[in-house]
């Protein structure tokens, strides 16, 4: 088999291609800045147009793609932020599709998207067959960015025997983008609840998120049925319990931070507290019925080192 990522230099992208290439499966890589040292091969691409890129797409063995491509969400919450996010995703999903179609048939083409696409939930419980909002809930750098990205996919004429959509939570290690802003809270005695600690904290351990990859691409058990996956663990937490988790592998005491500090240390960082101060209670259907068993169920134990 062979694997070509898209977006495979981020936090994700960078444990994905190092999980499968120590486990002697060929990896591609498309990205926009090749790297000295990197354990793939690279392709260059700007995620815009046609080119020697696409060759990574043929193979005489199946090639699977997993588009991971996309502009960070943590950005300030502008219009000009939110259609470069939206740009950047649906533009190279539509590049990825087109060189696609002049391929062989793609075993299986994995699509990124986010659990974040149900924005301000609330109590809703969610699953695959949870409709996505479209009032004051479906937050437009949340809901907007993810259901263009979702529609891109679902429209283009994608060459693939197994489509699917993968709507990942926050996934969660000692090494995860999200816990360097919580835990500078914590660090500097500010790690209360955000807001009124109630909103929901829907997740994934890594090392569950890569399990279910392979499953996606059938190099393992059990197989899950193609069409729309929530990568999110069994028990979602509630802020409260998220930060209280992180305070005690710190050893330190925390103020609650109200809805104030957050906002604040969002601007100072370039950064939007909404992706704090709102919340989802997301599990998965799909996973459950297919037998999938999440190996880290214990928050705490998932991010400390």
């Amino acid at each position: 088999a062979h694997v070509v990522i898209s977006g495979g230099r981020g936090f994700l992208g960078r444990n994905l291609v190092a999980d499968l290439v120590c486990r002697g499966i060929s990896v591609a890589v498309l990205t926009r800045s090749p790297e000295t040292d990197f354990p793939a091969e690279q392709f260059s691409w700007d995620g815009v147009h046609q080119g020697p890129w696409a060759s990574a797409l043929a193979s005489e063995h199946p090639v699977h793609l997993i588009n991971l491509a996309g502009e960070r969400v943590d950005k300030r919450n502008t219009p000009e932020n939110i259609a470069a996010l939206t740009d950047s995703r649906v533009t190279s999903t539509q590049t990825l599709a087109e060189a696609a179609a002049g391929a062989p048939q793609l075993a299986t083409w994995i699509q990124a998207s986010t659990t974040a696409i149900f924005g301000d939930a609330g109590e809703a419980e969610l699953t695959e067959s949870s409709p996505i909002p479209t009032d004051h809930r479906a937050l437009p750098e949340m809901t907007g960015v993810a259901a263009a990205w979702e529609q891109a996919f679902t429209e283009a004429e994608v060459n693939a025997a197994q489509r699917y959509l993968l709507r990942t939570s926050l996934v969660m290690h000692p090494d995860a983008p999200l816990l360097g802003p919580l835990n500078l809270l914590v660090n500097t005695g500010m790690g209360g609840a955000m807001g009124d600690g109630k909103q929901w904290f829907s997740w994934i351990g890594l090392e569950d998120w890569l399990r279910l990859v392979r499953c996606l691409l059938g190099f393992e058990e059990p197989k899950i049925p193609a069409g729309l996956v929530h990568a999110t663990s069994p028990n979602p937490l509630r802020n409260s319990e998220v930060m209280s988790a992180l305070r005690s592998i710190a050893g330190l005491p925390g103020l609650p931070t109200g809805s104030v500090l957050p906002k604040i240390g969002a601007a100072f960082m370039g950064s939007n507290a909404r992706v704090a101060l709102t919340g989802r209670k997301v599990t998965s259907q799909v996973l459950e019925q297919a037998g999938f068993e999440f190996h880290e169920v214990d928050f705490a134990s998932t991010v400390s080192s």
